[in-house]
């Protein structure tokens, strides 16, 4: 999914750790965040998307079932509130 030099070698954490901070720079956010935030917003949209527990589960690489509740959680409240993701907003204005 994320190649690096040469045809057996992936792209190190470390690559896309900077290759993040960098974009977070170059749009003006100044916040401090992490690649989990990613993870954890990439999970709860799925969830308020209606996408399955279990294939939210397998794309994270969740073995218990219990690590996704808190996903679960935050995905029931936000949905109660129709909270949109910026990124929505902006996608759809194309």
């Amino acid at each position: 999914m994320f190649p690096g030099r040469g045809k057996t070698n992936c792209i190190s954490p470390r690559t896309i750790q900077r290759a993040f901070a960098e974009a977070m720079l170059a749009v003006g956010i100044e916040k401090r965040a992490t690649l989990g935030w990613l993870r954890h917003s990439f999970a709860v949209h799925m969830l308020e998307d209606g996408i399955d527990r279990k294939l939210v589960r397998t794309l994270l690489g969740i073995t218990t079932p219990s690590m996704i509740s808190p996903y679960m959680k935050l995905a029931k409240g936000r949905s109660a509130l129709r909270v949109n993701s910026p990124a929505d907003r902006f996608l759809s204005k194309k």
